[in-house]
């Protein structure tokens, strides 16, 4: 592979333009997998797990990491060429690490071998009215206190909402999102320091679909060294995941 020149002209660690082609990259998987028709079975997604369980391949593979694994696995990685991505790695299940001391798992770790110490981080959360208070809890707050990103500058990261349910009543849809995330931010804006108010994110694409998708929301969070900005990446998976 030839590594073009204009690659080491650019740095993972200050370059909003990178992470945003990443989430628009993210967003231009989700909508594949839409638009392929694809559906998910809770109950065999279930019996897999135990049965990886049981032959203790794996300690967990619960429902959202299936999910990340195949939406990384079938409709990121084969169109990172779409996005300039080539030389970047897309990888789930990762390690954080703080001085050779793991801080945690990282759902999806976005780095390139050619530019040592520097990544973008997603972590990925099942979403419901049951589950909300996780979000912020195992998911926001890993950014805030630093447990991800422990070193360095980076100000960017990603948290991507897979909406689900196995009890419709429980389910929270799209057009209501926004004001579900705005209120759950607000309730805990001093938990996640969080700054201002949370706004849409209108993505800069060439691609169509991918620039009409309006359920990217943005949210700034004070931090030690400097605030970070992390986008919500809300997708709709209640037609998806099906029992």
């Amino acid at each position: 592979m030839t590594i073009p020149d204009e690659f080491f002209n650019k740095s993972l660690k200050t370059s909003q333009n990178t992470f945003e082609l990443c989430v628009n990259l993210i967003v231009y998987a989700y909508l594949n997998l839409v638009a392929s028709g694809k559906t998910y079975s809770r109950s065999q997604i279930e019996q897999i797990v135990g049965v990886v369980k049981k032959r203790k391949l794996v300690k967990r593979l619960p429902l959202e990491d299936y999910l990340r694994n195949d939406l990384v696995k079938t409709f990121v990685d084969p169109n990172k060429h779409l996005f300039d991505l080539d030389l970047y790695s897309f990888v789930p299940g990762v390690e954080e690490q703080n001085g050779n001391v793991a801080t945690g798992i990282l759902d999806i770790k976005v780095f390139s071998p050619l530019l040592d110490n520097s990544y973008f981080i997603f972590e990925c959360k099942r979403v419901n009215h049951q589950l909300l208070d996780k979000y912020v809890a195992e998911g926001i707050v890993r950014f805030v206190n630093r447990q991800y990103y422990p070193k360095g500058n980076i100000s960017l990261a990603g948290m991507i909402a897979f909406l689900e349910s196995s009890e419709s009543k429980h389910e929270i849809t799209v057009n209501i999102s926004f004001d579900i995330f705005e209120e759950l931010l607000n309730r805990f804006r001093h938990q996640v320091n969080f700054q201002g108010s949370l706004t849409r994110k209108t993505l800069n694409c060439d691609r169509k679909q991918v620039k009409k998708f309006n359920s990217v929301y943005e949210s700034t969070h004070g931090r030690t060294g400097g605030p970070i900005n992390i986008f919500h990446l809300v997708f709709d998976y209640n037609n998806i995941v099906v029992q």
